[in-house]
């Protein structure tokens, strides 16, 4: 599978409200869903063994780590994430919140996973400071 192909299936798989931008190794796909600082948040589609993998670049945990004091990431903070990880049948591997797709499997679904678990992750800090 090419990107050209993996294109075909964003486009005719999500629909119009996610916009597709190929950059070269990986698509970059954004969402009109918004994160707790009212940014879009941005996925990224990329071929793995001929798989498609959807990712976030490690953003949300990057977004994460910049509205806590430095250090302040607890070994608490990494079970909720895992949690919400596993609750929508994703991985969690350094940093990056990813979904894998087969063939068979229904892309856009693993998008609004990954994208509702970006949301509920960067959720974690609202409710540090709220408490």
């Amino acid at each position: 599978m090419n990107n050209f192909a993996a294109r075909q299936i964003v486009l005719n798989d999500i629909g119009e409200l996610f916009a597709w931008e190929d950059r070269g190794d990986y698509c970059e796909i954004s969402t009109p869903f918004l994160d707790p600082s009212n940014d879009y948040i941005h996925l990224y589609c990329r071929i793995v063994d001929g798989e498609l993998v959807v990712g976030d670049f490690a953003e949300t945990t990057t977004y994460l780590k910049m509205q806590m004091a430095p250090n302040t990431l607890t070994d608490k903070h990494m079970k909720q994430i895992e949690m919400v990880c596993r609750s929508l049948d994703l991985e969690f591997h350094d940093g990056e919140i990813l979904g894998r797709c087969s063939p068979d499997d229904s892309l856009a679904e693993s998008v609004i996973d990954v994208a509702q678990a970006s949301i509920r992750i960067a959720a974690i800090w609202e409710s540090e400071r709220a408490s």
